[in-house]
């Protein structure tokens, strides 16, 4: 299967529905595409895993993060358990208010992308620059490595443009993140 789509039975489950998404296409040029009949699912497995965990109990994000240490990877595209359960209660971290696009350029040495760790660090420091009272996610969506232009004054070789999202529970907020 392309997705990883799931289905959990049960009474109090909000039913008779699918959650997941299947490809819009398998253009070999498509990002989940890679070649051979092989495709790169569109949803983690935290996206199911997320909710069923904060229906055990778990609220506190630390603790989720250390049961599912990948989950900060995936920005808001996860379920939680308010998807899932007709009585569920638990939302997001980060998630449900504003969302702003930013790009960052780095001048580097070598050509290479960001690696996971750094990627984390990276939006480990983002977040903290913020408001402490703003609950913030941020997920790298991109990168693109480039040779810089003849007008760049710049003494390196490379360029690497991040693209990252930074989502929040509040509506109201984007011109403080972007700040």
């Amino acid at each position: 299967m392309i997705t990883r789509i799931f289905q959990v039975m049960g009474g109090r489950i909000r039913g008779k529905r699918v959650l997941g998404r299947y490809l819009k296409t398998y253009d070999p040029l498509s990002r989940y595409v890679t070649g051979r009949g092989v495709a790169i699912p569109t949803l983690p497995l935290e996206a199911q895993w997320h909710p069923i965990i904060q229906w055990f109990g778990v609220s506190d994000n630390e603790a989720m993060k250390r049961i599912l240490p990948n989950l900060g990877n995936f920005g808001c595209d996860i379920y939680s358990e308010k998807d899932l359960y007709i009585n569920g209660t638990g939302g997001l971290y980060g998630c449900g208010g504003d969302i702003v696009e930013l790009n960052q350029v780095f001048e580097i040495e070598q050509a290479r992308e960001l690696t996971a760790q750094e990627q984390k660090d990276f939006c480990f420091v983002v977040t903290q620059s913020l408001l402490p009272d703003i609950q913030t996610l941020c997920v790298i969506t991109q990168q693109i490595i480039s040779t810089p232009t003849e007008a760049a004054d710049t003494d390196y070789p490379y360029m690497l443009d991040v693209s990252y999202t930074i989502s929040s529970n509040m509506n109201g907020v984007k011109n403080t993140i972007i700040e």
